[in-house]
């Protein structure tokens, strides 16, 4: 069976054999709408993080956790492909906040879980790096 016509375009149909291949294509996805700002989408208001002042990178935990839940509804709203998805804070390093996002995704009849690494910079920009991948067990959903 072909995949449609948008996953071909997406080069989703040549990732169906390599998890590892389609966990770093996701992570390029996250990494983009993330990098959307809040208004700026004007058919989605509601898509896109906030601007982040380089005041708020300094650690503030109560702000932190704020935008873990922020980014977890944004890939819980916008990235359907990833389930179970959880974002806590992580860290930060010099001049950046770091965010652990753990979430399963389900490639043919398999599981997997991932481990995400989200890095938000004193300019806004967010970087996000796949950094665990591991199967767990079989697919939940039905193969389409």
């Amino acid at each position: 069976m072909r995949a449609g016509l948008l996953k071909r375009l997406n080069g989703e149909d040549a990732l169906q054999g390599d998890v590892e291949a389609l966990a770093a294509f996701i992570a390029l996805q996250l990494q983009d709408l993330l990098n959307v700002r809040v208004g700026s989408c004007s058919s989605r208001p509601d898509l896109g993080l906030p601007a982040i002042s380089p005041v708020q990178l300094q650690g503030d935990a109560i702000q932190n956790q704020r935008l873990a839940q922020v980014i977890q509804l944004q890939v819980t709203q916008f990235e359907p492909r990833l389930l179970d998805v959880r974002v806590r804070p992580d860290g930060d390093v010099q001049g950046a906040l770091l965010f652990a996002l753990e979430a399963a995704f389900e490639q043919g009849y398999e599981r997997w879980q991932a481990r995400f690494e989200v890095r938000v910079d004193s300019d806004s920009r967010v970087g996000v790096l796949c950094r665990g991948l591991q199967s767990d067990g079989p697919a939940r959903r039905t193969v389409r």
